[in-house]
């Protein structure tokens, strides 16, 4: 699980990158919950393209869909994340913003449900810590039901 202060650790050094995708390679755990600035971090990494912007984000936000629903990996405010998730060897990716992105690189749900209008410090550690909590059972995008 890394969140927060791990995924600023790993911007900052390549060779810790490395070591994730060795250790999901091995046992398929490995959970990165970055919020939209700390995936750009992430993703700045390796990667020179630049990513969706705020305003394609609003539009997605904004559309009629279900708060929940899945998504294609191509659509262009998810590929840069089922993208990253393949890189880590299929690591879960739960990418907090104005639209949550939720995938294994293969399959993804996006989370349009509004959450409260400021997010204090710790949430994210919250969310890692509750997702760690179940971390007994494995769990992969292939077991949600579809929507």
């Amino acid at each position: 699980m890394f969140d927060a202060d791990a995924l600023f650790h790993l911007t900052n050094n390549k060779e810790d990158i490395e070591l994730v995708k060795e250790i999901q390679q091995k046992t398929n755990s490995v959970i990165l919950t970055p919020n939209i600035i700390e995936f750009k971090r992430i993703w700045e990494v390796n990667h020179k393209e630049d990513l969706p912007s705020a305003k394609d984000e609003l539009a997605v936000y904004q559309s009629e869909e279900s708060p929940l629903t899945t998504i294609d990996v191509t659509h262009p405010i998810v590929a840069p994340v089922a993208m990253l998730s393949r890189e880590f060897n299929n690591a879960r990716i739960i990418r907090k913003g104005l639209c949550d992105i939720i995938t294994d690189g293969e399959r993804a749900l996006l989370v349009r449900q509004q959450g409260s209008l400021k997010r204090p410090g710790g949430i994210g550690d919250v969310l890692a810590g509750t997702i760690a909590t179940f971390g007994q059972y494995t769990y992969s995008t292939a077991d949600l039901p579809e929507l």
